[in-house]
């Protein structure tokens, strides 16, 4: 049983990675919509610096500080800030132009390292549905016990992407034994809903309807917020799970709690920005004044100026400038941006430095 119970959960982590590059731009989105002073703060007073270091130096770039001390880490930091910034001074313009280089380096070498994970055919130019859930079943299900790895297998290789969006299902996957644990009965149910949301996205990213997918299409799979013919896919999703009761709407306390869950939360009353949530909802984001939003008001909301990707860059930079500008200038020298390790690239003094190895001199 714990095998099989294993071997969902593993399952349904692999589906799960196809779409994670997609959900952090989603709470990159988010992560400062609790800051309405702009001091780059939720108005709790917390930030995330996790955020600041991925938008800094990029997924890769944080693992590469990977065992270093302070020092080197430091080293590591100035030599970035040379080889992005011309000159001894980095203005607003041009953090925004480095953190975006970042991204696009980082989506770049993602969609490479997917394409050559999954793409098993001899021309190497279209990737088949089948080939994505063949890479993950061999993955996923080694040990597993082999009546439910045949079953498993014979249902996801069998099922097609708009059969399982028709169906809100896969046909033939196996249900969780009424013996099982609840634990495995809920990673039968991510299973399902993490397969539907990938058959989902793979109809948008499919673009000419052959069915396959070309890399350029792999990587409208993966970023779909970058392209606008992904945007009505990417609504469903998040009406999906935002709409709990499944009404075709999101009422106002339906919005709050997928924003804020106050079990999760440490402070004993609501944060004072939640309440600007839910008086934006009110005055502003429910146009029709009916106490919901519908998939229209929704979308607006999703993709507002407030939630462009241009204005996540501004509002990182000025949070930035805030934290490091110590002259006031407008500016970050190479100096400013070194003696900040722990905002720009995380340190030993952090969780997140901590995480990636860097550590102070013994």
């Amino acid at each position: 049983m714990l095998r099989f119970c294993a071997t969902v959960l593993l399952l349904v982590a692999l589906i799960a990675d196809s779409c994670a590059a997609a959900q952090l731009k989603m709470q990159q989105m988010d992560h400062h919509a609790a800051d309405k002073d702009g001091d780059g703060k939720a108005d709790d007073g917390h930030h995330d610096t996790d955020f600041d270091h991925e938008m800094f130096v990029g997924k890769e770039g944080a693992q590469q500080f990977s065992g270093m001390q302070a020092d080197e880490a430091k080293k590591k930091l100035g030599e970035l800030f040379d080889s992005n910034i011309d000159g001894d001074k980095a203005s607003k313009a041009e953090l925004i132009s480095w953190m975006q280089r970042v991204s696009e380096e980082h989506e770049k070498r993602d969609v490479d390292d997917h394409w050559k994970r999954f793409n098993k055919t001899a021309d190497n130019q279209l990737l088949t549905w089948g080939e994505l859930m063949t890479e993950k079943l061999q993955t996923a299900l080694p040990n597993a016990d082999k009546k439910y790895a045949q079953a498993v297998t014979k249902a996801l290789l069998s099922g097609k992407p708009a059969d399982i969006v028709k169906a809100g299902t896969v046909a033939g996957l196996p249900e969780a034994p009424a013996s099982e644990s609840d634990e495995l009965k809920s990673s039968q149910s991510a299973l399902v809903d993490d397969l539907l949301r990938d058959a989902r996205r793979w109809l948008a990213a499919d673009a000419d309807k052959d069915g396959k997918l070309s890399k350029t299409e792999l990587h409208h799979f993966f970023y779909p917020d970058e392209f606008p013919h992904m945007r009505a896919m990417l609504v469903d999703e998040a009406l999906e799970h935002a709409d709990k009761n499944r009404d075709g709407k999101v009422s106002l306390d339906e919005f709050i709690a997928d924003m804020w869950n106050p079990e999760k939360d440490s402070t004993e009353k609501e944060p004072d920005w939640v309440a600007e949530e839910r008086k934006s909802f009110k005055e502003v984001k429910d146009k029709n004044k009916d106490g919901f939003l519908d998939r229209g008001e929704y979308e607006a909301y999703m993709f507002s100026h407030e939630q462009d990707k241009g204005q996540l860059y501004n509002r990182e930079a000025e949070h930035l400038l805030n934290e490091a500008d110590a002259d006031k200038d407008g500016s970050l020298s190479r100096k400013e941006i070194v003696d900040n390790l722990e905002l720009f690239a995380g340190s030993a003094a952090t969780n997140y430095g901590d995480r990636i190895g860097i550590r102070e001199d013994l």
